[in-house]
Formats: C-alpha cells, structure tokens, sequence
C-alpha cells in the first residue's frame, strides 16, 4: 500500500523532534534559560520605565518597521526532505502540494503568532503616538502580510537564478517594510490599498522569472542548513553529530587570511582562520553582531534605565557570540590529517587561541560601536566604556584559560 505523503511528513517531523528532545533538555539545564528570563525581566522594567515618560520625540513609525519587518518577511520552510527524496518520491512530485501545504501551515502558524506577540509587545507604546490604525486593523494586517510573505517566497523557492532570487527578496523586504509603515502612519484604506498592490506586484515579478516545476535541490538544501544551525547551537552546550559543513566564500572578509604567514608554526592559524570565516560559525556570529547592533541602537537611549539596558543588551550578545565561537574546537577534531602531518598538538591549542581571542575581540569591539554612537552623545561616559573595559578583560585574561581547559577534556575525552 502506499504511503500518504501527509504520513511520511508527520513521521519525519515526530523523528526531527525525538532526535532533538534530549539537546532541548541539555539546553535547560545550562542556565542559558535562566539568563535569557533574566534579560527580559531587565527589558521589562526598562520598558515600563519607557511607558511612563515617553520621550516626545520617539520614533514610533521606525521603531515600528524595524521590529515587524523582520518578523513579516521572514519566512523559513521546513520541509524534511533529504537527498535520497530526489530518487524516491520525485516520482510522485505531482502529489507534493499536499506536502508542501504542511509545511507551509507548520511554519506560517507560528510566524504569525509571533508577529501577533510582537504586536502585543509594540501596541503600548504605539498608541502614545500620533498612529491612525487601531489594534485589530494590525492585528488583520501583520498575519495577512505574513501569509502573502510566504506564498512569494514559495515562488522565490522555484526561481532557476540565484541572481533573481535574490533581486525578489530585497524587493519582498523592501515593499513589506513600506507597508507597515503606511499601516503605522498612514489612513488604514491607504495602507490596504498599498499593501494589495505591494502583493500583485510581487507576484508579478516572480511569475515572470524561469522556475522549477518543484526545487528539490533548493529544498533540501535549505533544510541541511536549518539543521546545522540546529546542532550548531545545541553544540553550544553538549556534543552532536558532525555534519558537512560547506565552504561560504565571504570573499570581504578574505583580507585576514591573506595576512597569515604561510609557515608551519602558523599552520593551524591558518586552517582555523579560514574555518571561521567560511563555515557556518562566522556567518552565525556576523547575524549576531548585526541584531546585536540593531538592538543596542534601539535601547541606547538614555530612557532606557539611564542607558544600562543598552550595556546589559551588550553583554547579552558578547556572552552569545563567545558560546558560538566557542564551537570552534570541536570543527576539526575528527579529522585524521592533524595527526598525519608533523605539526605539534601545542601549536593547535596555542593557534585555537589566537583565533578565538581575535574573532572575540573584533567582534566585541564591531559591537561597541553603535553603543558608543548613541551613548556618548547623550554624555553616558560610564555606560559607554565600562561594557567595553569588562568584555576585553574577559577575552583577554579569564577566557583562554577556560577555553584552554575545554581542549583539555575533549582531547582526553577522544582519547578514553
């Protein structure tokens, strides 16, 4: 008999989720749950504080389109399927609509849910400013943006061209952004009627590029890449299994290999170097630095408990940023080469070092930026420059030692 392709979905996303079960627990008892509750009972009270004396002078419009910009536009796919799914169930392609309609509603349910929470987070602050649309005017608005959002970037999915896939998204972004910020400023009608052609025209656009009757490769590899980033945060805290990673080529950040002497006391260097760059943990910790960013501009105000939310949101994404380049030691741990060539165990310890306290520092230095832009204006010298002064004397004099401890236990770990 044959098996429904509605079955064979539920029965991967039930073993997705028993493989998974036991990281989410290891998770748990890290304490990174208990920080993460902390920093938002920190954002609360910086957030009622906000309530009572709204500045009135606040962005409300972009504080608006920054927030549900993302939250609209972005519109992953999980879709289960593996390389072996081009042989085997490429014959009932014509079946798979009902395939892809699960992992559509899988994914779009929870988006719009949190564009929803998003709304319930902005709504109070929003109505303090000279906005036009009504709650439930955004409470229709953002979930139907989030369904048209994912019906094109279905379509995106089936473009042939990279190139068109790409020049489709930045316009998705772009005509999302614009219509929220005509539902927050703008007569509701106006807005609507923006935000339907916004849609038709979209797509029209993607309607007129080459596409896929169906893009297995596309999917199966965005699926590899959402479970890398899976076990590359669950490897934050536990060990996971390997899985292929491939090469990113970042050619802007290409430069800072290409100062590595090409000498044998500098080879590790080099290959850890290049591993940071071009795998999945420097383009994990680029996303870090870019959101953490963004939300430092956000809370720099000194509104924001005399601008220390902005240094507790620093910390945040310092403490982040050094879990996941934390994960560096254990990229090549596995391989038989390091133990063919005759290059000392000691250089690679002393080599994994030097990359780890290079990356912490230009990160922690790339993320102080904007919290000095909007922070020493506003004359918060000591908000400013202590974040910075304790996350350097961290990177610098508590971390290697524990980082080198960690190399340590994994190394006898291996050896048992």
């Amino acid at each position: 008999m044959k098996r429904s392709l509605a079955a064979i979905w539920n029965a991967r996303f039930v073993a997705f989720a028993r493989e998974t079960r036991p990281y989410f627990r290891y998770m748990s008892m890290s304490g990174f749950p208990a920080v993460f509750v902390l920093l938002l009972i920190v954002a609360s009270i910086g957030y009622m504080q906000l309530l009572e004396q709204v500045p009135p002078d606040f962005p409300f419009a972009t504080i608006g389109v920054v927030l549900f910009t993302p939250l609209v536009s972005w519109s992953p796919l999980r879709t289960w399927l593996r390389p072996p799914d081009i042989v085997f169930l490429s014959r009932r392609e014509a079946e798979m609509g009902e395939y892809i309609a699960k992992s559509a509603i899988y994914n779009l349910i929870p988006g719009a849910l949190l564009a929803l929470i998003g709304l319930a987070l902005y709504w109070p602050i929003y109505r303090h400013g000279p906005g036009m649309s009504g709650v439930w005017t955004l409470a229709a608005a953002l979930p139907a943006m989030k369904a048209a959002n994912a019906a094109v970037a279905w379509q995106e999915r089936r473009m042939a061209w990279p190139a068109a896939r790409r020049v489709s998204r930045l316009l998705r972004w772009t005509l999302t952004a614009a219509a929220i910020a005509l539902f927050l400023v703008q007569k509701p009608w106006k807005a609507w009627l923006f935000a339907a052609l916004a849609c038709a025209t979209g797509m029209l656009a993607v309607k007129l590029a080459q596409r896929f009757r169906f893009p297995w490769e596309r999917l199966i590899a965005e699926e590899r890449r959402t479970i890398r980033r899976y076990y590359a945060f669950f490897s934050m805290f536990i060990d996971v299994p390997t899985l292929d990673s491939p090469a990113a080529p970042r050619r802007y950040l290409s430069w800072i290999t290409k100062r590595v002497p090409y000498r044998p006391d500098t080879a590790f260097v080099y290959l850890y170097a290049h591993t940071f760059i071009r795998t999945e943990i420097g383009g994990i910790v680029i996303r870090l630095v870019l959101v953490g960013a963004s939300a430092i501009v956000v809370f720099g105000s000194g509104e924001w408990l005399g601008g220390w939310l902005a240094a507790a949101v620093y910390f945040a994404f310092v403490g982040m940023i050094g879990m996941q380049v934390g994960t560096l030691p254990l990229v090549h741990r596995h391989t038989v080469w390091r133990h063919v060539y005759p290059l000392p165990a000691a250089d690679r310890i002393r080599s994994l070092l030097a990359v780890d306290r290079a990356a912490m520092v230009a990160a922690s230095v790339l993320l102080w930026l904007p919290a000095a832009f909007v922070l020493l204006p506003q004359k918060l010298f000591a908000q400013a420059f202590a974040p910075l002064a304790l996350a350097e004397l961290y990177i610098l004099l508590i971390r290697p030692g524990r980082l080198k401890r960690k190399i340590a236990a994994e190394s006898d770990s291996l050896s048992d």
